[in-house]
């Protein structure tokens, strides 16, 4: 008998087809095999000429140096601490990389926003640093003074 799904040739009395799964219980048996048919040969199309690629454009590297800026300025300025030298330092560095074509030039924007904040908090660094020194810092008294007195 012959499937109707997948048109293979099965034995007589099975209820599915092995070759796909087909359901065959309510199938007619029939005694000769149908022919399939006969398939014609596929011309092929005639070769087309090859054009020429171009190389592939290597992608710009991203600007790891720009992210790096940005992250220590802005921990460095929350937290008023000596973060904010590397992100001088890696704000420099990536607004090189991205001007000498390095470094991909649309993430320049955080090595100049690392660099401004490094510097604000290198000054907020030198500013608490001073404060502490010269012993004026009334908040900071003022919690010593609230744990002491309970």
């Amino acid at each position: 008998m012959i499937c109707p799904y997948c048109r293979n040739e099965v034995n007589d009395g099975v209820k599915f087809c092995p070759s796909c799964g087909g359901d065959l219980t309510n199938v007619p048996q029939t005694e000769q095999p149908v022919q399939q048919p006969v398939q014609q040969p596929v011309q092929q199309p005639a070769a087309q000429p090859q054009m020429a690629q171009a190389a592939p454009v290597a992608a710009q590297p991203k600007n790891g140096k720009a992210v790096a800026a940005f992250v220590c300025g802005i921990i460095g300025a929350l937290c008023c601490t000596y973060l904010g030298i590397p992100a001088i330092v890696c704000g420099i560095l990536g607004i090189l990389d991205a001007k000498n074509g390095k470094a991909d030039k649309k993430n320049v924007w955080m090595a100049y926003a690392g660099l401004i904040l490094g510097i604000i908090a290198i000054i907020l660094m030198i500013v608490n640093i001073a404060t502490m020194a010269s012993g004026t810092n009334s908040t900071y008294n003022d919690i010593m003074d609230a744990i002491n007195n309970g």
